[in-house]
């Protein structure tokens, strides 16, 4: 940059002072790409991609079943499963007040020294997903706790069946029967390689051996054209 007139009479060159404004112009894009990529982040799904039949054998085992009785023990422990409180309270019943609670992460305070099922939850997937996006799981189990429980009516003096709710509760975390929000998954199709379905199978991916597309569902390691 060349110097102008005007620097002559001030201390400091006036391209300094564009080049000040510059930088304060890329902090202020970069602070706002930086809100949008945790936003977006949510949404991206921690894939695990395995090399060997094996490997594609031994991480589907631990997603489609270790995983599940996992989230099992969460929910029916005595003293952070989902229905504890209820339990302590010396009755079998949904109150209303507790219901609201829970979806809302209220319950961390209801047991201050305590994890509830659903943070424990959220770890576990966490860990099973090599701690690659711990926002995506939370969001996923959010969501499912969402939309299993907010579907139940107030059940304050309804007697409930727990078990009922519980495999309820499992079959939306997994998304077997695509009963969670078609606008999430359809998000989330829009930031993986692969067709994403919204079922928890898709975690565990693989490159075609013959063609090399990213692919899930299939232990030969092949994708449904090349199969």
């Amino acid at each position: 940059m060349e110097p102008q007139l005007i620097d002559y009479y001030n201390e400091m060159p006036s391209g300094i002072n564009v080049i000040d404004k510059m930088n304060e112009e890329l902090a202020a894009l970069q602070k706002k790409y930086d809100y949008l990529e945790k936003k977006i982040n949510k949404f991206k799904c921690p894939i695990i991609i395995v090399n060997t039949k094996e490997e594609y054998k031994k991480h589907n085992n631990i997603i489609s079943n270790d995983f599940k009785e996992r989230i099992k023990k969460h929910l029916y422990d005595k003293e952070t499963g989902l229905f504890a409180t209820i339990r302590e309270e010396g009755c079998h019943y949904f109150p209303e007040s507790l219901y609201e609670d829970f979806i809302d992460g209220w319950l961390v305070n209801h047991y201050e020294d305590k994890i509830t099922c659903k943070e424990k939850i959220i770890d576990e997937l966490d860990n099973i997903t090599n701690n690659k996006n711990k926002e995506w799981c939370r969001l996923r189990i959010n969501i499912a706790f969402e939309a299993c429980l907010k579907n139940k009516p107030a059940l304050q003096y309804i007697p409930i069946d727990e078990n009922l709710i519980i495999d309820d509760l499992i079959d939306r975390i997994y998304n077997t029967d695509e009963n969670l929000p078609e606008l999430y998954y359809d998000i989330c199709d829009d930031f993986v390689e692969i067709d994403y379905c919204g079922t928890l199978c898709v975690l565990v991916c693989f490159k075609c051996k013959n063609c090399g597309k990213l692919d899930w569902g299939n232990e030969d390691l092949l994708c449904d054209k090349c199969k």
